[in-house]
């Protein structure tokens, strides 16, 4: 039994260790992919997750600026008020190196965010704020 335990951990730690990452990485890393030149030249660095509570003011304007449908809005409004789960954002600093146009690999650090008001929310790059700088 001991044998398989090591061998499993091993296993992991050899794959990246992916099975520890949160969701919100990969949903990040689909996004800023999608943006390259040369997705094959990828390579990231480094990431930082962050999870943090949003109270009602801040969810609303999260929502505002993020949601353009206004009946969805209301509805994770009033979802989050009713106070059956805790709204959340969750942030993840994503550090990676992409070549430019002349093949030079550019460190670039994007930022994405992703308000987890549903328990059952999944982020995915498409429901992902991104933004990144050079």
């Amino acid at each position: 039994m001991r044998i398989k335990l090591t061998l499993l951990v091993g296993v992991a730690f050899l794959a990246g260790c992916q099975w520890l990452e949160p969701p919100l990485v990969a949903a990040c890393e689909e996004a800023a992919i999608s943006r390259l030149l040369a997705p094959s030249g990828y390579k990231r660095i480094k990431f930082d997750h962050s999870t943090q509570p949003l109270d009602a003011k801040d969810l609303y304007n999260y929502l505002y600026a993020t949601v353009a449908s206004s009946d969805e809005r209301k509805r994770l409004n009033d979802l989050a008020a009713a106070g059956s789960v805790k709204p959340e954002l969750e942030r993840v600093r994503l550090e990676y190196d992409a070549p430019n146009t002349y093949g030079t690999p550019i460190r670039t650090v994007a930022v994405c965010e992703f308000a987890k008001v549903e328990e059952s929310a999944v982020p995915r790059a498409s429901n992902v704020q991104f933004r990144s700088r050079p």
